[in-house]
């Protein structure tokens, strides 16, 4: 369904909720100018059609991950033919892959994850490579792998998706940029908060009392647990557009290598710049380096808007950006947002899923 099938209402909903994620209905009308009843409506109309989904996100500072992994590389058309075979043969390594996204598309591929160190962001962060590799030649290649020390990164976006809607349904008054991560409560977690965040990123949509029942806590533990776990930034909520539904045609994931000269104020006047030149949802630095993940129309309006870029004054002096590009149609998600491993593993938890 691409965008232009959607009603100017529906887009304000869809882009509302991303905005705004944690609203109830009621809200969500109050701040879009709509009566409950009918937003309730449209809402309940584009969550029918498959349009996007609720999710939460564990804080990484909060879970003290110290290790941000992104990897990417080309893949050719036989080559996702292979590995789609592979996932139905069931050969993917989840259980030896802690990583909370990964896609596949005729053209290339991409996977990111978080990790408590080095050790695990090497063995653990690279499940799709590893299964590549075990195809047969020529299926797919690594381009580029970075591994970047949280505690330096700056994360000027991370999978807010309401600049993106807002720019791409040419909305006014959307918003100028994303939410940034809270930073990380010294507190530690009671062993029932730990299972309710574990019980919370498996089943997001799920009823306290369903979460509890799978938990074999109290109804009232989740209910408090949940209130705790946002409040103090650990969870964070999220709407997630099913992008390729939307007319999205194609991700691309660029790596900047930023200046070293003019200081860290240039550095920073250059990542503002690139970033509201670029239709991102996922952009983090750390010292000269800069990974921005967008999304576009198709092909051709990414060449357009690529080549407008580096003519503009957002270009930064330096380097060309390494870019991988991925296809969304015939695409497939192996990891799509699925933060359990990682939870899994930052708070310890032996859990048979």
């Amino acid at each position: 369904m691409p965008a232009e099938a959607l009603s100017p209402g529906e887009k304000s909903v869809l882009h509302g909720l991303a905005r705004f994620p944690s609203y109830n209905d009621r809200l969500l009308a109050r701040e879009l100018g709509a009566t409950p009843s009918t937003l309730t409506a449209v809402r309940a109309r584009l969550e029918e059609r498959g349009l996007f989904r609720r999710i939460y996100i564990p804080s990484l500072p909060a879970m003290r991950a110290h290790v941000l992994s992104t990897s990417s590389g080309g893949l050719s058309p036989e080559g996702l033919v292979r590995l789609k075979r592979a996932l139905g043969r069931g050969l993917f390594p989840a259980g030896g892959c802690d990583s909370f996204l990964a896609v596949a598309g005729p053209s290339g591929w991409l996977e990111l994850g978080a990790f408590p160190d080095y050790s695990r962001a090497q063995c653990r962060g690279d499940g799709l490579a590893r299964l590549l590799g075990r195809l047969p030649a020529g299926a797919g290649e690594t381009g580029a792998r970075s591994l970047l020390p949280v505690e330096l990164v700056r994360f000027h976006n991370f999978f807010d998706f309401a600049p993106l809607l807002g720019r791409f349904f040419g909305l006014r008054g959307a918003p100028e940029g994303p939410r940034p991560f809270p930073p990380a409560p010294a507190r530690r977690l009671s062993p029932v908060e730990k299972l309710v965040l574990y019980g919370l990123v498996k089943r997001p949509g799920a009823a306290d009392r369903e979460t509890a029942g799978e938990l074999g806590v109290s109804r009232q533990a989740v209910a408090r647990a949940r209130r705790v776990l946002a409040a103090e930034g650990r969870l964070l909520p999220a709407v997630v557009p099913d992008l390729g539904r939307l007319g999205f045609g194609m991700l691309a994931l660029c790596r900047f290598r930023l200046p070293a000269e003019g200081g860290r104020k240039r550095g920073r006047s250059a990542v503002e710049a690139l970033l509201g030149s670029m239709p991102h949802l996922f952009a983090a630095s750390a010292g000269p380096e800069l990974l921005v993940l967008g999304a576009w129309r198709d092909t051709a309006m990414f060449e357009r808007e690529a080549a407008a870029l580096r003519q503009g004054p957002a270009w930064p002096v330096g380097p060309a950006p390494v870019v991988h590009t991925l296809s969304l149609e015939g695409s497939v998600a192996v990891r799509d947002h699925d933060y359990v491993p990682f939870v899994k593993a930052a708070m310890g938890l032996e859990i048979a899923d």
